[in-house]
């Protein structure tokens, strides 16, 4: 009830948020008691470790004294060593850097020996052409051709050169004969062939004598000693001249090449004394080495021994070191550790309550906003419990959350993109430890970034109807994977009911330190990792104490900084809610936070910088407000970008408190002006001032104006009054001085004509506020809608003079907002509707007060006897129930015709039919659930509210409407409506004739009625039914005077134009005439003829529309006959509607 009185809405809590509320208690309990233990327990053994195994210390002393001695004696063996070790590897050292010098030089002999052998190679390559071409001139050369040549008696000149040149080349010992003749040379050298060629073919070609080398040059300088010319007197002397040519050319290339070949011979032998003398300097190092390595490994031997020694020694004053640290650290812990153990002990005192807060603050606090969450927690239950805090004591101070989450927790969280406010950190806190299922109504997706990021590791995302997302869920349940549901309804598939059914840094160190001493076992005095671990709790827990207090004196500059910019941030929030508010005067009008945002920042990096900060806020403030207002008047109507204006220049001067708020409020609501005490003394400044009702103080009328006169010589020049006054019913009963009416601007102020201008003034007199105001919202709604429309209907009956009211009465806004108020404490202070009472105050007191005549009274009376009374739902239930139609017995109306007999129109005629049962059906169906609701024995729900709200607002229900034809009337206009077309039907199918004059507005689907009368044409001439048309033609008959169907096509009635009418004299569409909207055609006759033969001269294609709206309710277009140009009737928007 208290959640009843606070929002105007129920809290249903079931007994599943009760076990809910009661698993989580008894979670909680059991982890905050197992914790407590287990902290108690670690920190009592830690305790007792660390005063056990003193005496190890005082052992390990005598130990490191053992080994400091034998330590003393390795260290000495070990220096001996490196002195021999030490010269061993200078001597090795200077006879390997003589080996290496000497590796240096034949390098560098080899390398010129290299070079020489190359050298001697490519001259002798030069050479070796010639010496072939001496060979190859050899081999040319036989015993046959030689003995020829040799049987010449007189050779020519060059045959004997040839001769002559060959016996110098082969004088032995260089003695060359003096007779070089033919004869000389036949007998000498040629004298035997086979000798001669073998001495040819074994000179010594290398070693050519200085004397033969002079004699043969004359030879060789002879032109004619050529052997192409000598080949033709002989062959075989052409050979021996080639031999003798090339010959000589390889001796030159030879003798240029011994020297060379001398020399690279003294180098190879030098080359070979380097080597050996290298040779045996290497093998003096390797011997050298080996002795140094055995040194060496006995070096290392020692060292070993050394170090091994060194390491016992180190390790057991380690240990020592470790000792005394470990107990001069748990020295100062234990104090600490003991002042924990008592805390602890402590808190388990108030456990229970803190928890059942805890609990409760999960269970049920999650769907409320943040002013009842304190209300309920502060105000509600924490009093409760201090009143029995003898049986459940609970904490001082107490905060919810601190036994769940910590710092630690909300940093991360805050990391993860969650906001940094309270309330967003406790609906993170909730969700993640209530019992069940969290649904989470987020319109701004702050929280499902949240999870998002925060679950990202292992959050599968899916929707309802996404193909294979049981997969996805199954999947996540085997993994122990999360899972969110995104944009679920109002309702959940049935088949996920089964699963529906289900660290700080320093604090961890700690935990870690406890649980490391608590089960050590043995030496613990060597365990490096528990002693570091201690010393890094004690340092990381100064560290962070520091850090912590750097990080509150950061907070607080930031805040202190932030401050200056609080006035942008408010003017932002100001504007970001009054967007919010937009989309209450169009459903288009939705602006979300991320795009806010990102017009925001925009702002901020456009706005102008400047060095002073009042400055810059002044500059943030403009530049976001004009952003914000471009963005915004960007996307709305015409016709309310003042309202938004308006709205904005408001809320900004309220903020800036160059407004005041009754002031608005009385701008914008008019409300009535309380009486004063004070004296009025701003008739001397810039003011209006207003006095009300002066009829009623007759006696001091004269007063009044003599104080306006005595006033108006010294009153501010734009100083006004205003006043009051309802006009006398006669010239006798006038009581307003001549003077006040003479000298004022006279403004006549009448009620609104028609009841729906008095109804919506009348409501336009109560905010959103007021009626939200009464806890018992749907009764004091539907009662002050009675009051708003009873108030109306009294004044609209005025302006019938004596035959609405005997007399003349001032019934005014006063009398309406009094009631009001009146109803108001009457429904809070009953349980009851108390109609009676109420009937009772507003006939007799409020609005009878007035009242005269006692006829006039009985009136007035019966009119709040008719509106209020609580059957007024069941009343119009009742009454539609009983007007209601039965539905056509479509079995017993299609065995009145057979198939083969059914024309176009009969299938139409059954389509019809068939809508119409649907509709009726669910309008009986939804009647009979609501009256059982009223009744009492079904339950009320969503779907019954809004079918009993429309009844009782004369509205179309949204459930019918969805199942009927498009219409803009009133819930009463209609039912009738609906009434009189079940009659046309039944008309029409009673004999399946074609009535004489056709109700097209009648039909769910005209369009199918004349898509009917093109299949009738097409199948009696057999026409194709895509190359026809409708043919129409507005008759000057009405239908009374039709008597019966045409033989083709169809007379149909019902048609309205909108934009002009038609005339009937001239059978053209014409000007509209004075209040005259949407005049009735005549009978219109439709046909239906080939495209070919439709008229299109002088012709306006008229579109032909169900309702008003126009736009989705498009049936055909009518060619009406026209004398002006078709373009005026498109530009006056022309049309014909089926309902008006």
């Amino acid at each position: 009830m208290h959640c009843l009185t606070y929002k105007g809405c129920f809290l249903n809590c079931c007994c599943m948020s009760y076990r809910d509320c009661s698993s989580t208690t008894c979670r909680l309990t059991y982890k905050r008691c197992y914790c407590t233990c287990y902290r108690d327990y670690r920190g009592k053994t830690t305790m007792d470790v660390a005063l056990c195994n003193k005496h190890q210390v005082d052992d390990l002393k005598a130990k490191l004294a053992e080994q400091e001695i034998e330590l003393a004696e390795k260290n000495e063996d070990a220096n001996k060593l490196i002195a021999i070790v030490g010269a061993e590897t200078e001597k090795v050292a200077q006879e390997k850097a003589i080996a290496d010098e000497e590796a240096i030089k034949v390098q560098i002999i080899n390398e010129e020996v290299s070079q020489k052998a190359k050298d001697c190679s490519e001259d002798l390559a030069k050479a070796e052409p010639a010496l072939q071409a001496a060979m190859e001139a050899l081999d040319t050369l036989n015993k046959k051709n030689l003995t020829e040549m040799k049987s010449f008696g007189s050779p020519p000149a060059a045959v004997i050169n040839v001769a002559s040149a060959v016996m110098v080349l082969l004088a032995p010992d260089g003695r060359i004969p003096a007779d070089r003749s033919w004869k000389a040379a036949k007998a000498t050298v040629m004298s035997k062939v086979d000798a001669f060629l073998t001495n040819l073919k074994e000179y010594n070609k290398e070693n050519i004598h200085e004397n033969c080398r002079k004699a043969i040059q004359p030879y060789l300088n002879d032109k004619d000693f050529n052997p192409e010319f000598i080949y033709a007197k002989s062959s075989a002397a052409a050979g021996l001249c080639a031999w003798v040519i090339n010959i000589m050319k390889f001796y030159e290339v030879f003798c240029d090449v011994e020297p060379k070949r001398i020399a690279l011979n003294v180098a190879n032998a030098e080359l070979a004394a380097a080597q050996e003398k290298l040779a045996f300097l290497q093998a003096k190092l390797v011997q050298l080495e080996l002795s140094l390595a055995s040194l060496t490994a006995k070096f290392q031997k020692a060292t070993d021994a050394k170090l091994k020694c060194q390491a016992e020694a180190d390790a057991t004053n380690n240990t020592i070191v470790l000792a005394n640290r470990l107990v001069g650290g748990l020295a100062s812990e234990n104090v600490r550790w003991a002042e924990s153990i008592n805390i602890l002990k402590e808190q388990e005192k108030t456990l229970p309550g803190d928890i059942l807060l805890v609990s409760s603050f999960v269970s049920y606090l999650g769907c409320f906003t943040k002013p009842y969450r304190l209300e309920l927690l502060e105000k509600i239950w924490i009093t409760t419990l201090e009143n029995i805090k003898d049986i459940i004591p609970i904490s001082s101070e107490f905060e919810p959350l601190s036994l769940l989450i910590d710092d630690t927790i909300i940093a991360k969280w805050n990391n993860d993109w969650l906001p940094s406010d309270k309330m967003s950190i406790e609906n993170a806190t909730i969700l993640t430890t209530c019992e069940r299922w969290p649904l989470v109504i987020d319109p701004q997706l702050q929280g499902i970034k949240w999870i998002k990021q925060n679950f990202a590791a292992n959050l599968k995302t899916v929707r309802i109807g996404q193909k294979g997302y049981m997969d996805v869920i199954e999947a996540a349940v085997s993994s122990g994977d999360t899972v969110l549901i995104e944009n679920i309804g109002e309702s959940i598939d049935p088949i996920l009911n089964p699963l529906l059914g289900r660290n700080t840094i320093k604090k961890q160190l700690e935990d870690f330190l406890l649980a490391r001493l608590s089960a050590a076992e043995g030496n613990f005095l060597g365990d490096y990792a528990l002693v570091e671990n201690l010393e890094t709790t004690k340092s990381t827990a100064a560290e962070i104490e520091t850090k912590v207090a750097e990080a509150k004196t950061t907070e607080r500059e930031i805040n202190d900084a932030r401050e200056n910019y609080r006035p942008a941030a408010c003017r932002a929030s100001l504007i970001y809610f009054l967007l919010g508010d937009l989309n209450k005067i169009h459903p288009m009008y939705q602006f979300s936070l991320k795009a806010f945002s990102t017009v925001f920042e925009k702002a901020i990096e456009q706005a102008e910088l400047a060095e002073d900060v009042s400055e810059r806020v002044v500059n943030l403030i403009d530049k976001i407000t004009y952003s914000v207002y471009q963005y915004t008047t960007r996307g709305l109507f015409e016709r309310d970008k003042l309202i938004f204006t308006s709205q904005l220049t408001f809320q900004i001067l309220l903020l800036k408190n160059d407004l005041n708020a009754k002031e608005l409020d009385f701008l914008l609501r008019f409300p009535f002006i309380p009486n004063l005490i004070s004296p009025v003394n701003f008739i001397s400044h810039t003011g209006w001032g207003g006095i009300k009702n002066v009829h009623l103080v007759a006696k001091w009328l004269s007063q009044l104006e003599k104080k306006l006169e005595q006033y108006s010589l010294v009153s501010h020049d734009n100083y006004r009054v205003f006043i009051s006054a309802e006009p006398a019913a006669s010239a006798e009963s006038h009581i307003i001085p001549h003077g006040i009416l003479e000298s004022a601007i006279k403004i006549i102020n009448e009620p609104p004509s028609g009841m729906q201008a008095n109804l919506h003034k009348a409501l336009n007199n109560f905010t959103q506020e007021t009626l939200e105001m009464c806890a018992r919202e749907t009764e004091f709604k539907s009662i002050l809608f009675v009051l708003c429309y009873f108030h109306a209907v009294v004044q609209e009956r005025r302006k019938f003079g004596p035959q609405g009211w005997n007399r003349s009465y001032p019934f005014n806004v006063g009398d309406l907002t009094i009631s009001v108020n009146v109803l108001y404490n009457y429904l809070e202070a009953n349980n009851k509707v108390p109609w009676e009472d109420l009937r009772y105050l507003f006939g007799e007191i409020m609005y009878g007060g007035h009242i005269t005549d006692d006829w006039d009274r009985r009136l007035c009376r019966t009119y709040l006897e008719v509106y209020m009374h609580p059957d007024m739902v069941k009343t119009i239930l009742d009454e539609m129930t009983e007007k209601l139609p039965d539905e056509f017995i479509m079995a017993e109306l299609m065995g009145k015709v057979p198939a083969e007999e059914r024309t176009p129109y009969v299938v139409v005629a059954f389509q019809e039919c068939e809508r119409m049962n649907l509709l009726i059906s669910e309008i009986k169906r939804t009647l009979k659930e609501l009256d059982l609701g009223l009744k009492g024995e079904l339950t009320i729900t969503s779907d019954m509210e809004d079918l009993s709200n429309a009844l009782y607002m004369d509205q179309v229900p949204n459930g019918w409407a969805n199942r009927a034809y498009p219409s803009l009337y009133t819930l009463t206009a209609w039912y009738a409506d609906l009434i009189q077309r079940v009659k046309e039907l039944e008309g029409w199918v009673s004999d399946f004739q074609l009535p004489a004059a056709v109700w097209l507005a009648g039909f769910f689907n005209p369009q199918s009625f004349l898509t009917a009368i093109m299949q009738q044409m097409a199948r009696k001439n057999e026409w194709p039914l895509d190359k026809m048309c409708i043919q129409c033609d507005v008759t000057k008959k009405c239908r009374d005077d039709m008597a019966g169907p045409p033989r083709e096509g169809a007379f149909i009635h019902g048609l309205f134009m909108e934009g002009a009418r038609w005339d009937t004299q001239t059978g053209m569409i014409g000007e509209s005439l004075l209040k005259e909207l949407t005049p009735m055609l005549p009978i219109v006759f439709l046909k239906a003829i080939p495209v070919d033969r439709q008229e299109t001269k002088n012709i306006y294609q008229c579109p032909v529309y169900k309702t008003k709206q126009r736009g989705p309710t498009f049936v055909w277009t009518f060619n009406l006959k026209t004398k002006e140009k078709s373009s005026k009737w498109i530009l006056g928007g022309v049309c014909l509607l089926l309902q008006v």
